[in-house]
């Protein structure tokens, strides 16, 4: 799956959301959705969009430090789906909860993008950390509203993004230059 499918998933996913919960929003995600898979369908790279080009060898480091993060994320995703059975807030009127569940499980997939794939390794690892910092940073600022992971868990979120971005850039980095023999580092990564 290229990481390029993954945002046209999560989009497509809201608007399940949103028409499970009756929102007012539904067409709005619905035409986005529509958009997004035209657009795929589209798009001059044709199939090899469904190419999946793993690497050799998953580093070990980057598998753990992905597991600390996709854990906690999973449960955060599990909860926030599970709120709005049998309520009918504004908080699932407006796929508030959703909303929020597929953000989480989005840095998770992304996140996983990044460990096995060996194409468009960077631009999954960037949004799953910017993501996940995303979270981090809204629930420290505001630590007591609907869905926040509070001070503690948006600092921790902050730390495992920043930690997972840089870890991703050095062990695919370290990889690179070892291919190559420990030359500069080429443009094809």
């Amino acid at each position: 799956m290229n990481t390029i499918l993954a945002p046209v998933f999560a989009v497509s996913v809201v608007a399940v959301f949103a028409f499970l919960a009756e929102s007012p929003l539904f067409t709005g995600f619905l035409t986005t959705s529509v958009l997004a898979v035209v657009a795929l369908a589209l798009h001059p790279a044709g199939r090899s969009l469904l190419r999946f080009d793993r690497v050799e060898a998953v580093d070990r480091r980057l598998a753990g430090l992905f597991v600390v993060g996709a854990v906690p994320l999973l449960a955060f995703a599990t909860l926030e789906t599970t709120k709005p059975l049998g309520i009918a807030d504004e908080h699932a009127l407006f796929v508030h909860y959703g909303a929020m569940a597929i953000t989480a499980a989005l840095v998770v997939l992304m996140g996983a993008l990044a460990v096995l794939r060996r194409r468009d390794w960077r631009f999954a690892a960037w949004s799953s950390g910017l993501l996940a910092a995303t979270l981090g940073v809204v629930s420290v600022g505001f630590p007591t509203i609907e869905s926040s992971l509070g001070v503690l868990g948006g600092a921790l979120a902050i730390a495992w993004a920043l930690a997972f971005v840089a870890g991703v850039e050095y062990a695919r980095r370290d990889s690179v230059q070892a291919d190559h023999g420990g030359d500069a580092v080429s443009g094809t990564v």
